[in-house]
C-alpha cells in the first residue's frame, strides 16, 4: 500500500479529529488516569494530541506504519514519542490502547482484537473507533469507478478492510473482556461543495488508487482522469443544500473494552 499523505489528510483535521475527542472523553469515565497509553495508527498525531490533553500525566506513545505520517507527527507535535511500527509487533504492556480510524485497514479482527487485549495490563482498556463505509454512497462511487474495466483497480483493496458487523464485535468482546460498551455515531459534516468530498477521500482511500495509476503512468494523467471521473459522479449524487453546502453523512462505530484482572 502506498504511504498516506498527511497534508491531504489534515485538510479536514477538525472533522477527522472529532471522533477521537468523543472516544477519549468517554474512555476517561472508565479509566481516568492510565499510566501508559499507545495511540495505534496515530497518523499525523491529531488523535495523540487529544490523548495528551485528556491524560496529561500519562506516558504516551503514537504508533503508525506510515513514514510520512510519523514524520508529520514528530514535526508538528514535539514532546510526544512517535514510533514507526504496526499493531502486530507491539512491545510492552499498556493501560490504554486507543485507535481512531485505523483498525479497519487491518484484516483478521477475530484474532487481532484478542491479541490487542493481551497487550493490556490487567484492568487496562482497549478503545476503538472505525468508519463503517460499506453503505456510504461516497465510498461506493469510488469502488464503482475503480472496478470499471477502464481502470481495472477493483482488487486493490481486497483483504485490506477488516471491518466486521457490530454484532460480531459484540461476540468477540464478550469472550475476551471483563466488560465492554459499543455505540455508533453518524456525523453530519458540513462540506463547502461536492468537490470537497473528493478532497476528503483523497486523504486516505483514494490514495491507493491514485498511487497505482501513477505507477502505470508517471505523467500523472491517468490518475487525473480517474479523479475527474470520481468527481463527476460525486457531483451528480451529492447536491447542494439551499445554503450551498453539502452534507457528508459519516457513520462511525465505537467500542471500549476492559481487560480482566
Amino acid at each position: 500500500m502506498s504511504d498516506w499523505n498527511s497534508a491531504q489528510y489534515l485538510k479536514f483535521e477538525a472533522e477527522r479529529t472529532q471522533p477521537s475527542v468523543d472516544l477519549a472523553r468517554r474512555v476517561k469515565q472508565i479509566i481516568p488516569g492510565p499510566n501508559i497509553i499507545a495511540d495505534l495508527g496515530c497518523g499525523p498525531g491529531n488523535s495523540t494530541t487529544v490523548l495528551r490533553e485528556e491524560f496529561p500525566g500519562s506516558r504516551l506513545f503514537g504508533i503508525d506504519n506510515s513514514p510520512n505520517m510519523i514524520a508529520s507527527a514528530k514535526e508538528n507535535h514535539p514532546g510526544i514519542d512517535f514510533i514507526l511500527g504496526d499493531v502486530h509487533h507491539l512491545h510492552g504492556r499498556y493501560d490504554l490502547m486507543f485507535s481512531n480510524a485505523c483498525l479497519q485497514w487491518i484484516p483478521g479482527h477475530r484474532l487481532l482484537i484478542p491479541q490487542l487485549m493481551e497487550s493490556l495490563n490487567p484492568g487496562g482498556v482497549l478503545a476503538v473507533q472505525m468508519p463503517m463505509v460499506g453503505r456510504m454512497r461516497l465510498f461506493n462511487i469510488i469502488n464503482e469507478v475503480a472496478c470499471d474495466p477502464r481502470w481495472n483497480l477493483g482488487d486493490m483493496l481486497d483483504g485490506r478492510n477488516g471491518t466486521l458487523q457490530p454484532d460480531e464485535y459484540f461476540d468477540i468482546l464478550a469472550a475476551v473482556s471483563a466488560d465492554f460498551v459499543q455505540w455508533e455515531t453518524t456525523y453530519y459534516h458540513r462540506m463547502p461543495s461536492a468537490d470537497a468530498l473528493v478532497e476528503w477521500v483523497k486523504g486516505v482511500r483514494m490514495q491507493v488508487y491514485l498511487h497505482a495509476l501513477d505507477e502505470r503512468d508517471p505523467s500523472g494523467e491517468l490518475s487525473k482522469q480517474f479523479e475527474r471521473e470520481v468527481a463527476w459522479r460525486v457531483n451528480s449524487v451529492y447536491k447542494p443544500r439551499p445554503n450551498g453546502e453539502v452534507i457528508l453523512h459519516f457513520r462511525r462505530f465505537f467500542f471500549i473494552a476492559t481487560k480482566r484482572w
